[in-house]
C-alpha cells in the first residue's frame, strides 16, 4: 500500500501550480496561470495559415510530473500528452527531453502519437529508479500552425500507471491560455483646446492671442504595443510592421483657408505639413515611429488671411502600407471640430429672389447680450456671399438682446448678395440657403441665434412658415 500512496500523492499534485525546473519558457503549471504568448494581430496569414516559429524557445512547454510533496515510484509507466485548441497544430513534431530518475539515469520519453500536422503530441516513458520531488517534463516545440487570430489554449495531461488497477491510471489535466493575438498598433485621437473661428473678424481668423491665425485642434497617435513577430521575437516599433503611412484629415467645408502661403495643416514631429486637396489634408510618413507619441495637430491661416475658414467636424483617418508578412493597418477618429464663436443657425431652403412668390425672413437673438449678426447666403451653384444687417437696410449690424429683426424680403437679400459677389445668382431662378452667425448664445441652445422664413401666397391672403434647419 505504501507504493500506491506514493503514486496517488504524485498524481494529485502532478499539475499543481508550483515553480518547477526552469528549462522551458512556457510553464503550464505556473501559479498564477502563465501569461499567454501575445503575437501581433497584424501578422498576415497565407492561404488561411500562419506559421509561428520558435527560435527563442518560448513555445517550449514545461509542466510538473512531481511537486515538492510528491514522488513517483520505480518502474512506473508515465505518459505525457499536450494538445492545442482552435485548429492549431504542431508543424514539426515536438520532442520531449529525458527525465533524470533518482539514480541519475536519464529516462527517455518517445513520441507515440500525434506530432507533425497534429494538434496533439503524446509521449510515453518509464520512471526508471523513480522520480524525486519537483520533477518536470520539458517538450521542445519548433513551430506551430494557427488558422485564425482567436486564442489558442494548451492542455497538458499527466497519466501515471496504477500498479493496483492497471486499467485505471492516475490522470491529471490542466488547460491554460497559450497564444493570443493582440493589436500592436492602434490609431487614436484626442480633442484639444482649440480656438474658435472669430465671427467678429469675418470668420477669417481665430480667437485667442495675436496674430489670431492658428488653433490647436487635438492630437493624433499611432500607439505601439510590443507584441511577438511570427519568429517569436518582440517587435521593436511600428516600422517593423509598416513601411509607410498617411494621416488624412477631412473637413466637410474644406481647407481653402489653410491652403495658402502662410497657412498649413500640420502634425508636430512630421517631416512635412499636409498636402491639401479639396476637403482632404494628408500628412505622409516613412518613419512610423515618428507618430508613436501623441502629436499635436495645428491649423494655421496666413496672418492677413482673406479666405473664410471652413467650419465643421474634423476627422482623421490613418492608412498604413504593410511590410511583407503583415496586414495593412487603418483607423479613424475625430479631433476637435472647427467651430465659430457665438452661435450659428441655418435655413436649407429659401425662396428665389424676384420669384413668383414673395419670400420673407427674420433673425432673432434670444440671448441676454447684444451681438453682431453675420449672414452667408448660398445659391444653387454653391456660390456664397457674405452680408451683414446694414447691407439689408437695417440701421445696425448688432441685434439687441432678446430682439428680432423686422421681416426682410428675400429680394433685398439677393440684391445685397449680388453686390458682394458678382457671381451670385439672384436672377429669380436659384433657390437660396442661408447661414446666420451671431456673437451671442450657443448653437443649438435656447440662447443661440435663430432664423425664421415664410412665403406669401400670390393673393397675399396667406403665408407658410419655414423654420430653420
Amino acid at each position: 500500500m505504501k507504493n500506491k500512496r506514493i503514486l496517488v500523492t504524485a498524481v494529485l499534485s502532478a499539475l499543481s501550480l508550483n515553480a518547477i525546473d526552469a528549462m522551458a519558457a512556457f510553464d503550464i503549471t505556473a501559479s498564477p496561470a502563465p501569461t499567454p504568448l501575445a503575437y501581433a494581430k497584424e501578422l498576415a496569414f497565407t492561404s488561411g495559415v500562419l506559421t509561428l516559429t520558435d527560435a527563442a524557445n518560448i513555445q517550449d512547454l514545461t509542466g510538473a510530473i512531481t511537486t515538492a510533496s510528491s514522488t513517483v515510484g520505480a518502474s512506473t509507466g508515465v505518459q505525457i500528452s499536450v494538445s492545442l485548441s482552435n485548429g492549431a497544430k504542431f508543424k514539426t513534431a515536438p520532442t520531449m527531453a529525458n527525465v533524470v530518475d533518482t539514480a541519475t539515469t536519464p529516462q527517455s520519453f518517445n513520441l507515440v502519437s500525434g506530432g507533425a500536422g497534429s494538434a496533439t503530441a503524446v509521449f510515453q516513458g518509464n520512471s526508471g529508479a523513480g522520480f524525486a520531488i519537483n520533477k518536470a517534463f520539458v517538450i521542445s516545440v519548433t513551430d506551430l500552425d494557427v488558422v485564425n487570430t482567436s486564442p489558442v489554449s494548451v492542455t497538458a495531461e499527466v497519466s501515471i500507471a496504477n500498479a493496483i488497477n492497471p486499467s485505471a491510471p492516475f490522470v491529471t489535466t490542466k488547460t491554460v491560455p497559450f497564444i493570443t493575438f493582440d493589436d500592436s498598433l492602434a490609431f487614436t485621437c484626442a480633442t484639444g483646446s482649440p480656438e474658435n473661428v472669430d465671427v467678429t473678424k469675418g470668420s477669417k481668423l481665430f480667437t485667442g492671442s495675436a496674430p489670431y491665425n492658428d488653433s490647436e485642434q487635438g492630437t493624433v497617435q499611432l500607439a505601439f504595443t510590443p507584441k511577438l513577430s511570427a519568429a517569436s521575437a518582440a517587435l521593436a516599433n511600428a516600422d517593423a510592421i509598416l513601411a509607410s503611412g498617411t494621416v488624412k484629415f477631412t473637413n466637410a467645408n474644406g481647407w481653402a483657408a489653410f491652403d495658402q502661403t502662410g497657412g498649413s495643416v500640420a502634425i508636430a514631429g512630421a517631416a512635412a505639413n499636409a498636402v491639401i486637396a479639396a476637403n482632404d489634408a494628408t500628412v505622409s510618413y516613412t518613419t512610423l515611429a515618428d507618430l508613436s507619441a501623441a502629436e499635436l495637430v495645428t491649423l494655421t491661416v496666413p496672418v492677413a488671411n482673406t479666405v473664410v475658414i471652413g467650419t465643421g467636424n474634423v476627422s482623421a483617418a490613418f492608412t498604413g502600407v504593410a511590410n511583407s508578412g503583415y496586414n495593412a493597418v487603418t483607423g479613424s477618429c475625430d479631433i476637435s471640430p472647427i467651430a465659430k464663436n457665438g452661435s450659428e443657425d441655418r435655413l436649407t431652403f429659401m425662396l428665389t429672389p424676384n420669384g413668383a412668390y414673395a419670400g420673407l425672413f427674420r433673425v432673432t437673438n434670444p440671448s441676454a447680450i447684444d451681438g453682431k449678426v453675420f449672414l452667408s447666403v448660398i445659391d444653387d451653384a454653391g456660390v456664397t456671399a457674405s452680408v451683414v444687417l446694414t447691407d439689408l437696410g437695417l440701421s445696425s449690424d448688432n441685434l439687441a438682446a432678446g430682439a428680432s429683426t423686422g421681416l426682410i424680403n428675400v429680394n433685398t437679400l439677393g440684391a445685397a448678395a449680388k453686390t458682394k459677389n458678382a457671381a451670385f445668382n439672384a436672377s429669380g431662378v436659384s433657390k437660396l440657403r442661408l447661414v446666420a452667425n451671431g456673437e451671442f448664445g450657443a448653437t443649438g441652445s435656447s440662447t443661440g441665434i435663430n432664423l425664421q422664413a415664410l412665403s406669401v401666397s400670390k393673393t397675399g391672403e396667406s403665408f407658410s412658415m419655414m423654420q430653420s434647419k
